[in-house]
């Protein structure tokens, strides 16, 4: 007989993030990393990013060393307290009045 597994859900399972916020969250995960020399994957899987995005209360970027590595950054982003900007050709996060 065939037996179908189980696979609980996870939080932040099935949840549709805005296109253009997952590429922001992307390239923000992308800079802090470049920043200490890490691949972003070390920081941060595509699902974490989305369940973070989705406001999901365990989201891993929310506790620990990666809210104070990426989340705590990202939240300031995504609450206008900082901004993108490019000077000599070159991206940088910049705080906002």
């Amino acid at each position: 007989p065939k037996t179908e597994l189980f696979y609980p859900s996870r939080p932040g399972d099935d949840v549709e993030v805005d296109t253009n916020l997952m590429a922001l969250a992307s390239l923000y995960l992308k800079m802090k990393a470049q920043d200490i020399n890490v691949t972003p994957r070390l920081l941060a899987s595509t699902e974490e990013l989305e369940s973070y995005l989705a406001g999901v209360p365990e989201a891993p970027l929310r506790h620990g060393w990666r809210a104070e590595l990426v989340g705590d950054g990202l939240t300031a982003l995504l609450d206008g307290k900082m901004g993108l900007a490019v000077k000599n050709g070159v991206l940088s996060l910049v705080p906002l009045p």
